[in-house]
């Protein structure tokens, strides 16, 4: 994108003069494949898909590239803004039995006593990491546009302060995405805290029973990696439905 090369052209002193009427779709944390971008390519929306999976530059723990990031939230060239901050470290799989060992609980968000020095690190960078895009979001709606933060419904992250916050002053409207509401056979469900009212219409709960659906959590394929990551992407269906509203915005 043009706009990525004019971003990392110079840290100090960015040029956005170019982008003048220019409304663009920003998709922070946005996956190696960013199926949200492509949704959103597809209604012909300029977009702006940002991952360290897409590139090494694009790291938003890293202020040389955080920083003109901020200028471009705050330029009001954004319409809509959606960030998917990795949930690992935030995730109540973690609490269960088989999963991986958790770092955090919602009685010690900032970590349980006695980590390590790598495992505190890896609690203050997922931290950090969703106090960036917040922060993010925040600043492209004050500054005229809309916005949503999205994790698992049963993240921890919705506990942190700042993301009470966000959702007080910014996002008023949760939107909960079961995954067999896309064709999908997963214990599982995304919420996203939006501040666009439209997207309320997509919301739904599952009606099927208890286990009915596959269980990931804690579920291993034979390489040792968990299944649960094979969810972290959201469903085509899913990407298509948002895209469809949200759309009309970037124009």
């Amino acid at each position: 994108l043009e706009f990525r090369r004019v971003l990392f052209r110079s840290h100090s002193n960015v040029d956005f003069s170019h982008l003048q009427g220019s409304r663009i779709f920003l998709d922070l944390c946005s996956g190696a494949s960013h199926p949200l971008t492509s949704a959103m390519l597809q209604r012909n929306c300029v977009c702006f898909p940002v991952d360290l999976l897409i590139s090494q530059e694009m790291d938003i723990l890293d202020n040389s590239f955080y920083e003109p990031l901020l200028r471009v939230c705050s330029s009001g060239c954004v319409a809509y803004a959606a960030a998917s901050p990795n949930c690992g470290e935030y995730s109540r799989l973690k609490l269960r039995a088989n999963g991986p060992p958790a770092l955090r609980t919602p009685e010690h968000l900032q970590g349980l006593p006695n980590l390590t020095p790598e495992q505190l690190d890896r609690v203050q960078t997922s931290h950090t990491l969703m106090t960036r895009c917040v922060l993010c979001l925040e600043l492209v709606y004050s500054s005229g546009g809309h916005c949503h933060l999205e994790q698992p419904t049963n993240s921890m992250a919705w506990l942190e302060p700042l993301v009470c916050r966000f959702i007080k002053f910014c996002a008023l409207f949760l939107v909960n995405f079961p995954a067999c509401a896309f064709s999908r056979n997963w214990q599982k469900s995304w919420l996203l805290a939006c501040s666009y009212p439209a997207l309320k219409s997509l919301g739904s709960v599952c009606s099927h029973p208890k286990n009915f659906h596959e269980q990931i959590s804690g579920v291993r394929y034979a390489d040792g990696t968990f299944k649960s990551r094979e969810t972290a992407e959201y469903p085509s269906q899913m990407c298509d439905a948002i895209a469809e509203l949200i759309s009309p915005l970037c124009v």
